[in-house]
């Protein structure tokens, strides 16, 4: 396979790869893991380190061209586009160790984590780390990650430790070798992304390695403005960006089929049309590329906000961090609404799996199953709106 030059920008990347993209996208959805090739080019092209630091072999490169990416990978295949979010973000942990022990794992130029939340396992403490256990799903990119970061509640023996804001947690980074997977990925959409339950069994973890939640000790590395970024900005929100590549994904495809087809109710006629030449089909295009460019100026526009603030050496106030979990959510939800317009204008071809805008439509109603971006995620956004306090405690992180 062609090395893709490290000193191409990501977009540029992305174009070079993209044929290798479209070649394995369907080995992807049939092995319910992203193809081998794919996971190369996107390692060759340094697409898993975005925004890992330029010291640490990482690209580092502005938010809005990290969102960009990911977006243009979701154009291409939504599976893509969403590993290129969560393998290649899960490097910002590295912030929270020890200059040696970040060195170690994120210097590697093959490293790519899978991280996962939700439920916490347990990581009890014995003398020189942790040993932990648990069971997580939704490992997305688990098959094709060298190390899988887990989140745990820290225990003294049997007794969970406990702060004034609640247990401890803990995320320990475990070679991919230590932890088993399970084939439980059967699923309609972003089944490409490959996210099987993981098991790990009374694993060892060194304590530089297991992150504490809180904050650790910080490095030398991560002291660009990037790193001043609230904690959603990489780890929640380019989720939209997932869904607005998917979205523009689906228009592109009706604007080429659009030329051509003509349908069957029109053929019989005695002036049949082409899909371009009808009116509803203007109607239908018109409002899903409306849903698509509005969502990505709100988006880009708060995103933009932030990193502004951050450049400043300030901290992003409650404001700025809701108006971008409200212009995610927004993305998110419009994107899916673009999406069944263009699968609608594609008539009762679009229902065969040869068909891309079956495909669109799997991919984006499962973003939208995504907690970070359901209802529950605007209503939160109202809420600070109104004049409450954030009902999320994420938001403040």
């Amino acid at each position: 396979m062609t090395t893709i030059e490290t000193t191409r920008s990501p977009l540029d990347a992305v174009e070079a790869i993209a044929p290798i993209i479209r070649q394995y996208a369907d080995q992807s959805e049939r092995e319910a893991t992203l193809a081998r090739p794919i996971v190369e080019a996107m390692r060759d092209a340094r697409l898993f380190q975005q925004v890992a630091p330029r010291s640490l072999g990482g690209l580092e490169v502005d938010p809005l061209t990290a969102f960009k990416t990911v977006e243009a990978l979701a154009r291409i295949d939504g599976s893509t586009g969403w590993c290129a979010w969560t393998n290649g973000t899960t490097g910002l942990a590295g912030q929270e160790m020890d200059d040696a022990h970040a060195e170690e794992i994120f210097a590697d130029p093959n490293f790519i984590a899978s991280e996962v939340l939700f439920p916490p396992g347990r990581a009890v403490a014995v003398e020189g780390g942790y040993r932990v256990s648990g069971r997580w799903p939704f490992t997305s990119g688990c098959k094709h990650a060298t190390y899988i970061s887990v989140l745990c509640i820290a225990f003294d023996g049997d007794t969970p430790r406990m702060t004034p804001e609640g247990p401890e947690m803990r995320s320990p980074y475990i070679p991919a070798s230590s932890v088993t997977i399970l084939d439980t990925w059967d699923v309609s959409g972003l089944s490409g992304t490959g996210s099987h339950d993981v098991v790990i069994d009374d694993v060892f973890v060194k304590d530089g390695f297991a992150v504490p939640m809180e904050g650790g000790p910080g490095n030398r590395h991560y002291t660009g403005p990037l790193y001043r970024m609230p904690l959603l900005t990489f780890h929640a929100w380019p989720i939209a960006a997932v869904g607005l590549g998917i979205a523009q994904h689906a228009i592109d495809v009706m604007l080429d089929v659009a030329q051509t087809k003509v349908p069957a109710a029109s053929a019989v006629t005695a002036d049949p049309k082409t899909m371009r030449d009808r009116p509803l089909f203007h109607l239908q295009l018109g409002e899903a590329m409306a849903c698509v460019r509005s969502a990505r100026a709100w988006l880009h526009e708060a995103l933009g906000e932030l990193w502004e603030i951050a450049q400043a050496g300030a901290e992003a106030d409650t404001d700025a961090r809701v108006n971008m979990a409200a212009a995610c959510a927004n993305a998110t939800r419009s994107s899916v609404r673009a999406v069944e317009l263009m699968y609608l204008a594609g008539g009762g071809g679009a229902n065969y799996r040869s068909s891309p805008l079956q495909r669109c439509m799997r991919d984006i109603h499962a973003v939208s199953q995504h907690f970070l971006t359901s209802p529950a995620a605007l209503e939160n956004s109202g809420a600070v709106f109104a004049g409450a306090p954030p009902p999320n405690p994420l938001l403040l992180l």
